[in-house]
């Protein structure tokens, strides 16, 4: 499904007020959405307050509620496949407020999922942290030990996967970003182009990128 293409804004969240969807009545987090074409943009809140990146995945690691929470909110896109981007992350963009993009990917919806790509690095775990081919990329991917299972990109992962193993993947995901940050940029996001395998990417790079804005390298400029 497409989204509409004129401009738009949504929130997302616990406080029920005009033009607002609860997500639930018993969170206190809430997520506004806005967009145009096939790319919307979230932007989170806890409290009402900005949410910052280094809460986000802190609250990844620690926090079954929220996993569930920021799962169901990734759950509910209109779009059946999608791309998942955030802009580049540095010790210094760490306390900003925390913002992502969804950019539907119907190219995606066919592919076949390669459930041999990553099972070299499973090793009995339903999660495996492990550097790429090149060394310059971080990949986080579930194992599969079902052989009906299929997570070819995050949309399918997160509809299908058990819920434990979903909160498995987002605390390895948190544990991976806090654990690279530093001054130098790392861009997180998922792609799905090259292996039809669900894995997130800490890259050093956005070469799989397709949210142009988040392309950009951060400078002492646009970071202050």
């Amino acid at each position: 499904m497409k989204s509409s293409k004129r401009k738009r804004s949504i929130i997302l969240g616990s406080i029920p007020a005009r033009g607002v969807i609860v997500v639930s009545k018993t969170s206190k987090w809430t997520a506004s959405k806005s967009g145009t074409g096939n790319t919307e943009q979230f932007k989170l809140f806890q409290h009402a307050k900005p949410l910052t990146f280094s809460a986000l995945f802190g609250l990844l690691q620690n926090d079954q509620a929220f996993a569930d929470w920021y799962t169901k909110l990734l759950r509910d896109s209109p779009f059946a496949s999608y791309f998942w981007e955030h802009p580049p992350l540095t010790s210094s963009s760490f306390s900003r407020g925390a913002e992502f993009v969804m950019i539907d990917a119907p190219i995606l919806d066919n592919m076949c999922p390669d459930t041999e790509a990553f099972r070299s690095y499973f090793a009995g775990d339903d999660v495996a942290t492990f550097r790429n081919l090149g060394g310059d990329a971080i990949l986080i991917a579930p194992s599969c030990e079902d052989s009906s299972c299929s997570y070819p990109n995050l949309a399918a992962f997160l509809q299908k996967a058990p819920g434990q193993q979903v909160r498995n993947l987002w605390r390895s995901v948190g544990q991976a970003v806090c654990g690279a940050l530093s001054d130098q940029p790392i861009w997180i996001s998922t792609s799905g182009l090259g292996v039809a395998w669900l894995h997130i990417r800490l890259d050093s790079s956005p070469k799989y990128y397709q949210h142009q804005p988040y392309k950009i390298r951060p400078t002492a400029e646009n970071e202050a």
